[in-house]
């Protein structure tokens, strides 16, 4: 039961002050530092949907016809 997560979800993973990648390496090996979808969409605009960046730890809305990767979880929302 593999899914996206949310962007709160993904953001959790993420450790300020660490850059390329913003993750701790040790626990999230071979993450890239790139773009991730969640499964969020913006309130605000119907078209865009919440990524996390894992180059810089911060998260943003964009436009959902962006290509970007993804990381599933497993497991029901908390």
């Amino acid at each position: 039961d593999w899914r996206l997560p949310s962007y709160e979800e993904l953001f959790t993973i993420t450790k300020q002050g660490v850059y390329n990648p913003a993750v701790d390496t040790a626990v999230f090996p071979a993450t890239v530092s790139s773009i991730y979808w969640s499964s969020s969409p913006s309130v605000s605009n119907p078209t865009n949907a919440w990524i996390v960046n894992f180059n810089g730890g911060y998260a943003a809305s964009i436009d959902m016809s962006n290509i970007n990767r993804v990381r599933c979880v497993a497991g029901g929302l908390n």
